[in-house]
C-alpha cells in the first residue's frame, strides 16, 4: 500500500518538487549536505548556506541528489541595518 502523502508521477516515481524536508547535515554553496524527506535520508545541494534542523523545499532531483532551498529565505544583506 502506497503512502497517501507521497505524490507520484504516471511512471510510479516519487515527485519530489516542492516537497518539504529537514536538513540533517548542514550544507553550503560549495558543500553537499543531507536532508530527511519522507523518513529517508537524501544527499542535497543548495545555492544557499543552510543549517542543520532547518526546513527546506525541494526544487528538483538530480540522480540521487536533491536540489533544495531554505523554506524561509534569510533577509538579504542589503536589507540589514548596520550599527
Amino acid at each position: 500500500m502506497k503512502s497517501p502523502d507521497i505524490a507520484q508521477n504516471p511512471n510510479g516515481l516519487m515527485a519530489f518538487n516542492l516537497q518539504i524536508g529537514t536538513v540533517t547535515i548542514a550544507m553550503d554553496t560549495d558543500k553537499e549536505g543531507q536532508i530527511s524527506l519522507f523518513g529517508v535520508l537524501w544527499r542535497s545541494v543548495s545555492d544557499f548556506p543552510i543549517c542543520c534542523g532547518e526546513k527546506v523545499q525541494v526544487l528538483n532531483r538530480q540522480g540521487l541528489t536533491l536540489k533544495v532551498e531554505p523554506l524561509q529565505k534569510k533577509a538579504s544583506v542589503a536589507s540589514l541595518a548596520y550599527f
